[in-house]
């Protein structure tokens, strides 16, 4: 075993899959050294929700950061239904490359797009959101970015930049 590397995931293709470790110390003998699923094939939070990827994956100090959405169908104040697209963060702790642990699930407030060290012992994570709505006889479309300090445990949303109007694509 030799250091973790940031280009160990590529490529990484947003439909899902796994994870792979891959110990290239010899070259000409690769050796995979563990594999963890990153879709949610299988439930992340233990209450039987479906997930599946989406957005980036980025490694930092150890940890591998990636998207996965889930939606489910609310009732409005209005009482009309629809469905409502959650965000989480997948993490994956290979400090112990041999033996990849899944952490907490944590729910963040748009598409997972990068993942940054603070200097202070925490992180920074950047979503996106894409939104399109329907309002007084007029489809309005809007764009925005979100910052947000991670603990570990919880997002706290910590800025956003919103580009109204903006088309998507």
């Amino acid at each position: 075993g030799g250091r973790l590397s940031a280009d160990f995931a590529s490529p990484y293709y947003a439909s899902g899959g796994k994870l792979y470790v891959v110990d290239i110390e010899d070259k000409t003998n690769p050796e995979i050294i563990s594999e963890t699923q990153l879709s949610a094939v299988e439930s992340f939070d233990g209450e039987g929700r479906e997930f599946w990827s989406e957005g980036q994956i980025r490694l930092l100090n150890g940890i591998v950061y990636f998207g996965l959405q889930g939606s489910e169908y609310i009732e409005t104040a209005e009482g009309q239904h629809r469905w409502m697209a959650r965000h989480w963060l997948g993490q994956v702790d290979l400090n112990d490359p041999a033996n990849p642990q899944k952490l907490s699930l944590v729910e963040i407030p748009g598409t997972f797009e990068n993942v940054i060290d603070n200097g202070s012992g925490g992180v920074v994570l950047f979503s996106s959101v894409y939104k399109s709505y329907y309002e007084k006889e007029v489809w309005h479309n809007a764009f925005s970015v979100q910052a947000s300090a991670f603990d570990g445990v919880t997002a706290y949303l910590i800025d956003e930049l919103v580009d109204e109007d903006s088309n998507y694509g």
